[in-house]
């Protein structure tokens, strides 16, 4: 879809029509690559423990043999390395995916990788959480992965395109 795009802009500013048009395929492409730039993949839950989109180094969990969980690009392969031994399993056609763990007491390593991200953490399974963890709010750390960012840079370089388009035009006219 991507080439289409280009190939689309190109033909476009070769024949020096309509800039707001290009304007609007490039609009066209930020909006919609925009969903897959921000956070398709992510690990959503360690068993009942909801991660909510956050991105720590080390997560604590209770209970042994917590099921991870979480979304990627719909059946794609989904890598789950603990301790070293890789596992893979394939994101169904929602995006989702799981993966039945047999941790137990302990620290583990987790590398988790889909499409050329990786998330790595330290998972403690067992009762020896820090209390200042066990009593932190959910509220206090910001949530991850957000669009408005991606959104905002691709309508700075639309408008930078559709400048140079405009400047064009008047220098050919």
């Amino acid at each position: 879809m991507t080439e289409a795009f280009i190939f689309v802009l190109i033909i476009l500013s070769m024949k020096k029509l309509l800039p707001l048009l290009t304007l609007i395929v490039v609009l066209l492409f930020v909006v919609t690559s925009s969903k897959a730039f921000a956070g398709a993949f992510s690990l959503s839950s360690i068993g009942a423990l909801s991660t909510a989109g956050k991105v720590y180094s080390h997560w604590w969990y209770t209970v042994a043999n917590p099921v991870l969980t979480g979304t990627a690009t719909a059946a794609s392969e989904v890598i789950i390395t603990v301790d070293g031994t890789a596992n893979t399993v394939t994101a169904d056609s929602n995006g989702t995916w799981s993966f039945g763990s047999t941790l137990v007491d302990g620290d583990h390593t987790i590398v988790i990788t889909s499409g050329g991200e990786t998330l790595s953490f330290t998972l403690t399974i067992g009762s020896n959480v820090p209390e200042n963890i066990a009593t932190m709010s959910g509220s206090a750390v910001p949530t991850t992965g957000t669009v408005e960012l991606t959104l905002a840079l691709g309508l700075l370089a639309a408008g930078s395109i559709y400048a140079g388009f405009r400047l064009n035009l008047l220098r050919l006219s």
